[in-house]
This record gives C-alpha cells, structure tokens and sequence, in this order.
C-alpha cells in the first residue's frame, strides 16, 4: 500500500491509501464525533456528525470523515466555524429523538444543553 501526506487540523500526519480521514484522525489521537460508524460495519456517512471541512485544488467541501478516502495533500479542518455549525444543527434535528447518552454528551460539547432544558420545561 502507498504512503499518503495529508494535514488535519494543521498537523501533518502519514497514512496508508485507502483510510478514511475517520480512521486517520482516531489513529492520530484527533476527535471528531460519530454516531454510526462501527469498526465492524461498512462505513456509510448516515449520521453526518463525522463532517469534516476539507480543502482540495483550493476548494473547500464538507465530507464525511468516516467515508471519505485519503489523499496526497489533503488538508482536513475537524472543528472549522462551517463544520461546528453543521454538527450543531444535525445534534439539534437529532436530540428531539435521543435527548440522552452519547447525543447529550455531543449536545453539551455544541452548547445545546439550554435547548433540552427548554425542550423538557415546555413539556
């Protein structure tokens, strides 16, 4: 397999072709939240928390990190404004389902803990 550069988060960081940026932030000790990925799954990008901002020929994009595939100068932001604001807005669409457990931890990180609060004392 080929040895692939790529940056994430403005660190350098080496992988082998065919890894997802997922399993090359983990690998690195880099967070970025999931809800659907699995180690014994396929990866499938259903929950979308695992976005990511990526910059390639000086475009940038959202990806799903878990999906996503490695490549040679790719340069990978975990937690850029467009990212958190993302992640935000798909915690909120998803706590009304699982206002408990890893959504409310993720909640608290994204400051949406007042939005529960509120949620619960209108019910």
């Amino acid at each position: 397999m080929k040895n692939i550069s790529l940056t994430i988060d403005g660190r350098n960081v080496k992988a082998q072709e065919g890894m997802t940026i997922l399993q090359v932030a983990q690998f690195c000790d880099i967070e970025i939240p999931t809800l659907c990925h699995h180690e014994n799954l396929e990866p499938y990008g259903a929950c979308r928390l695992c976005n990511v901002e990526i910059i390639k020929n000086d475009k940038t994009k959202l990806v799903a990190a878990c999906c996503y595939p490695v490549e040679e100068g790719l340069i990978v932001k975990t937690s850029s404004e467009r990212v958190n604001k993302i992640r935000k807005i798909i915690l909120e669409l998803l706590l009304p389902l699982a206002p408990t457990g890893p959504l409310y931890a993720l909640a608290e990180k994204y400051g949406l803990c007042e939005c529960i609060k509120k949620s619960d004392e209108e019910s």
